[in-house]
């Protein structure tokens, strides 16, 4: 019973501090966003910017290039997973 015990409190006590990491991670992200936001005086600036996001989200949805590095190369290939990888990339900065 005892044992138990320590072994939920502990687990409680592990989740509580990741979510807490992860928080902390997060709100340092959108600091550094809305900062590079802050730094775009013109309004060229800004559209140049909201361009490139649009760009990357739909690199990132664009199903067709996935498809077809899979099936040229391979599931397990490089070629495939640096695409994902630089598709997770775009998308946590979005």
């Amino acid at each position: 019973m005892k044992t138990q015990l320590i072994t939920i409190t502990l687990t409680i006590i592990t989740i509580f501090g990741s979510n807490a990491q992860v928080n902390i991670k997060e709100s340092e992200k959108s600091n550094d966003i809305t900062e590079e936001i802050r730094r775009l005086e013109t309004d060229s600036a800004k559209i140049i910017y909201l361009e490139k996001i649009f760009k990357d989200d739909q690199f990132v949805r664009n199903g067709q290039i996935s498809a077809d590095l899979m099936l040229k190369y391979g599931r397990d290939s490089k070629e495939y997973m640096e695409m994902l990888t630089l598709g997770r990339a775009k998308t946590k900065l979005i």
